[in-house]
C-alpha cells in the first residue's frame, strides 16, 4: 500500500490543509456573523484522507473534477469581465479596486491549485497505478464538455438576468428613485411571486 499512497502525497496534503483552513475560517465567519462562501471544507479534508489512503476511485474523480472545475471559474471570469459594462468596470476599479480584483485573484489561484492536483495526479507514477486497476488515463474529455455546457447554461441565465424584462422593469424603478443622470446595470436579481430586489 505504501508503493500506492506515495505519489498521491503532495496533493493529499494540499487538499487536507485548504480545507482545514476553509473550515477555520468558515467557523471564524459564523462567529463574527460575516458572509462567507466555502470552497474546499469537507471536500477537500474528505479528498485528502481518501488519497493519503491510496484511493485510485477518489485519484480519478479528483481527475475529473479538476479539469471540470477549472473550465467553469475560467469561463465563469471571462464571462464576468466581457458582460460587466467598461463604466462599471473602470467605475470599480477606482473607487472599489479590492472587489474586482480580489475574485479575479482567488479565481486565479483556485485554477492553479485544481490544474496542479491534476498533474499532480496524472504523474507517470500515478498513471501507472492506474493503468494495473483499470482505469482510463486519457484526459478526461467529458470534463470539458460538460463544462462547456455548464457556462453555456450560466451565460445563458446570466444574460436573462441582466438583459431580461425583469432587469429592464429593475432598471426603470431605479431611474424613478435615484435619476436618469447615472447608467444602470443589474447585477443581481431575484423575484418571487409578489416581490423581488436586484442590485446594481
Amino acid at each position: 500500500m505504501e508503493e500506492n499512497i506515495h505519489p498521491f502525497k503532495k496533493a493529499a496534503a494540499l487538499l487536507l490543509l485548504l480545507g482545514l483552513i476553509d473550515i477555520a475560517v468558515m467557523i471564524f465567519c459564523i462567529i463574527n456573523q460575516t458572509n462567507y462562501v466555502s470552497s474546499f471544507t469537507i471536500f477537500g479534508v474528505i479528498s485528502g484522507v481518501l488519497l493519503l489512503r491510496g484511493s485510485l476511485k477518489t485519484v480519478q474523480t479528483l481527475r475529473w473534477l479538476s479539469i471540470f472545475i477549472s473550465v467553469l471559474i475560467v469561463g465563469i471570469l471571462f464571462d464576468t469581465l466581457f458582460t460587466t459594462p467598461p463604466a462599471l468596470f473602470i467605475a470599480l476599479m477606482k473607487f472599489s479596486p479590492l472587489t474586482v480584483i480580489g475574485p479575479i485573484c482567488v479565481a486565479a489561484l483556485l485554477v492553479a491549485v485544481f490544474i496542479w492536483i491534476y498533474c499532480q495526479l496524472s504523474s507517470q507514477e500515478s498513471l501507472q497505478l492506474l493503468v494495473k486497476a483499470n482505469y482510463k488515463t486519457t484526459q478526461p474529455k467529458s470534463a470539458y464538455l460538460l463544462g462547456a455546457i455548464g457556462l453555456l447554461v450560466t451565460f445563458l441565465g446570466a444574460s436573462e438576468m441582466v438583459n431580461g424584462e425583469s432587469a429592464k422593469k429593475a432598471i426603470k424603478l431605479a431611474q424613478a428613485q435615484r435619476g436618469s443622470a447615472y447608467q444602470y446595470h443589474v447585477t443581481r436579481l431575484y423575484v418571487s411571486q409578489n416581490s423581488g430586489y436586484a442590485d446594481g
